[in-house]
């Protein structure tokens, strides 16, 4: 493919606050355990880096999602490569190979995992974010911008 005129004069760098979030009913109750995250913007691709946990007290529902990524993922494919995650207290029963990946439109990346075999399957709070006292995401993702 072929460059725009001044792509490449579009860089930026930065630091943003990612968040973990559920689907349905959001975590209360606790709070984010030692959010961090860098990005990089060439043109229209972001390139992030994240570390973040998440503790709580109530019972939250829903998808597990990476969220209040810098930039809104563009809507229409390809906006995004699936990316592994490294995660801590999380529990995949028979799954395994956590993945992210980005929501065209939005400013989030739900988490899912392949069983053996290449199933996919989103994972829940509910099911996997077990220890209320926290879980964590670490690792990297990028995406083409809105």
């Amino acid at each position: 493919g072929t460059a725009a005129a001044n792509e490449l004069d579009d860089f930026e760098t930065g630091t943003w606050t990612p968040t973990l979030i559920a689907g349905t009913t959001n975590p209360t109750g606790g709070g984010a355990l030692a959010p961090s995250g860098t990005y990089t913007k060439i043109g229209n691709r972001v390139f992030l880096t994240f570390y973040v946990g998440r503790s709580w007290t109530n019972s939250p529902s829903g998808g597990v999602f990476l969220a209040n990524l810098p930039f809104t993922v563009h809507s229409t494919s390809p906006n995004a490569y699936f990316a592994t995650v490294t995660t801590y207290k999380v529990d995949f029963g028979s799954a395994n190979i956590p993945f992210l990946i980005p929501s065209g439109g939005q400013t989030n990346a739900g988490l899912y995992t392949a069983a053996s075999g290449g199933t996919w399957s989103a994972l829940t709070w509910q099911t996997h974010m077990t220890s209320s006292a926290g879980s964590y995401l670490t690792g990297t993702i990028n995406y083409v911008v809105a």
